[in-house]
C-alpha cells in the first residue's frame, strides 16, 4: 500500500471510506493474515533474538502486511480489536511474542498520540514518515528512579525563547538502540504539566546506551539521555490533556498483552499437542497418561481465559464503558498465564523442550519481560483495588439512595 493511502487511515472518516470499497475483514482474517506472514520468516526471527538484533526481517514482514494501515484515529476499539488480531497471529507465527512490543510502541502508542494529539501538519508529517515503516519510533516513557511511576517524571522542558530544551533520562526504553524518532513524555517546568515531546534521536544532546534484558531480545531496548536538546515549540504534545491521552494509551496498551499471550499460548498448545500425540513412554503414547492431559488442559483453559477477559476489555471499550479494571486484569494475568503455559510445555517435552532449537525457553523469557513492560503485578493490583474501591463506592451510595427514597 502506498504512503499516502497508509496516511489517510490515520485521519478520522478516511479510513472508512476506504474500508467501504472492500470486503470487510474480521478479525479471524487479520489474524490467520499475519499469522502466515509471520511463519515465513519464523527462522530469521529465532536468529535475530538469539543475537540480539532488531528483528527487521518480521518488521518489514508486518508493515509490508499493512499492521501501520490498522490504525485508524477515528475508531479507538476497531483498532484495539484488529491491531490486538494481528499481534495475535505475530505471537502465534514467529515464535517471537517479545517482538510485538515494537509495534505496539511505534504504532498503537506512539502514531495513536500523534493522531489524536499534534497540529495538523505535524501530524501529516509526521504520520507520513513513520506509517511507512521505514523509521522507527520510541515510546519514552519509563524512567530510572521508577517506571511505574509515569505521571511524574524528572524528564523536563524549558522554555529556551519560542522552542524549549528537553533534559532527562528515560530508562528500558523499546527501540531506543534503532530507533529515529522518541515519543518522549515529560513535565514542562513553567507549569508542571505533562507533555508528549517529538524527539529526532540524531538530534545534538541525545545520547543511548543499549541495555541487554534475559528477554525480548529482538526488540532492542537502551537508556536515554537527553541534555539541553533543542525541542520546536510544534512538537510540544497534549497540552492540558497529557495525563488523558498517555492513560488513554496505556488502557489500550494493557489489552494487547491478552491478544500476545493468546497467540504465544495457542502456538505453545499446538507444539505441546503435537509432541504428546507423537511421543510414546512405556509402549504408550504420552497424551494417553492423565498428568500430562492434565497439563494440556491447563494450558487450554489459561488461553481461553485470557482470551475471554481480553474480549471483555474490547466489548467494554467499544461500548464506551470504563474498562480500566478491565485493562489492567489483562495485563496483569495473561504474561503470568504466558509463563506458567510455556513451563507446562516444557514438562511435557521433557528434554526436548528445553533445547534451544524448541524455542520454549525463549518464550518463557519474552514473558517475563513483557509481564514488566506496562506496569508490574502489583502495580496493576493497586489499579484493580482503586478501581475495586470506586465501585463498591457508587453501589453504596446508590442503596443509600434508594433506601432513603423509600
Amino acid at each position: 500500500m502506498d504512503t499516502d493511502t497508509r496516511s489517510a487511515s490515520l485521519v478520522p472518516g478516511v479510513a472508512a471510506v476506504l474500508a467501504s470499497a472492500r470486503r470487510p475483514e474480521s478479525a479471524a482474517d487479520i489474524r490467520a493474515r499475519f499469522e502466515r506472514a509471520s511463519a515465513k520468516v519464523e527462522q530469521a526471527s529465532r536468529h535475530a533474538w538469539t543475537n540480539r538484533t532488531f528483528n527487521k526481517v518480521l518488521w518489514d514482514a508486518i508493515v509490508a502486511e499493512g499492521i501501520l494501515d490498522l490504525i485508524d484515529a477515528g475508531d479507538q476499539a476497531g483498532t484495539v480489536a484488529n491491531f490486538g488480531a494481528a499481534l495475535e497471529g505475530i505471537a502465534a507465527g514467529s515464535g517471537d511474542p517479545g517482538f510485538t512490543i515494537v509495534p505496539i510502541t511505534h504504532g498503537l502508542l506512539g502514531m495513536g498520540v500523534i493522531a489524536e494529539a499534534a497540529a495538523p501538519e505535524v501530524r501529516e508529517q509526521w504520520l507520513r514518515r513513520l506509517s511507512t515503516g521505514g523509521e522507527i519510533l520510541a515510546f519514552a516513557l519509563s524512567e530510572e528512579h521508577g517506571g511505574t511511576d509515569a505521571l511524574r517524571p524528572r524528564t523536563t522542558i524549558t522554555r529556551d525563547g519560542e522552542d524549549y530544551r528537553l533534559d532527562g533520562v528515560k530508562w528500558h526504553i523499546t527501540s531506543a538502540p534503532v530507533a529515529d524518532v522518541a515519543l518522549v513524555w515529560a513535565k514542562d517546568a513553567e507549569n508542571g504539566e505533562l507533555v508528549g515531546v517529538l524527539v529526532e534521536t540524531a538530534s545534538p544532546g541525545v545520547s543511548v546506551t543499549p541495555l541487554e534484558p534475559a528477554g525480548t531480545r529482538s526488540a532492542p531496548v537502551g537508556r536515554y539521555a537527553f541534555e539541553g536538546v533543542h525541542i520546536p515549540h510544534r512538537n510540544v504534545l497534549g497540552r492540558g490533556r497529557g495525563k488523558e491521552l498517555l492513560n488513554a494509551a496505556l488502557r489500550r496498551e494493557r489489552i494487547m498483552a491478552g491478544f500476545v499471550g493468546t497467540g504465544a499460548m495457542d502456538r505453545m498448545l499446538q507444539h505441546a499437542m503435537r509432541f504428546a500425540a507423537t511421543r510414546e513412554a512405556g509402549g504408550k503414547v504420552i497424551a494417553y497418561h492423565q498428568h500430562i492431559q492434565r497439563r494440556l488442559c491447563d494450558i487450554k483453559l489459561r488461553l481461553d481465559s485470557v482470551r475471554m477477559l481480553t474480549a471483555d476489555a474490547v466489548a467494554k471499550m467499544a461500548a464506551g464503558q470504563r474498562y480500566t479494571l478491565e485493562a489492567s486484569q489483562v495485563k496483569m494475568t495473561s504474561m503470568r498465564a504466558c509463563m506458567d503455559a510455556v513451563t507446562d510445555t516444557i514438562q511435557i517435552c521433557g528434554s526436548y523442550g528445553v533445547q534451544e532449537d524448541a524455542g520454549l525457553y525463549q518464550m518463557w523469557l519474552d514473558a517475563v519481560c513483557v509481564s514488566i513492560a506496562g506496569g508490574t503485578e502489583e502495580a496493576h493490583r493497586l489499579v484493580i483495588m482503586q478501581e475495586l474501591v470506586r465501585d463498591f463506592a457508587i453501589r453504596a451510595a446508590a442503596e443509600s439512595d434508594h433506601a432513603n427514597a423509600a
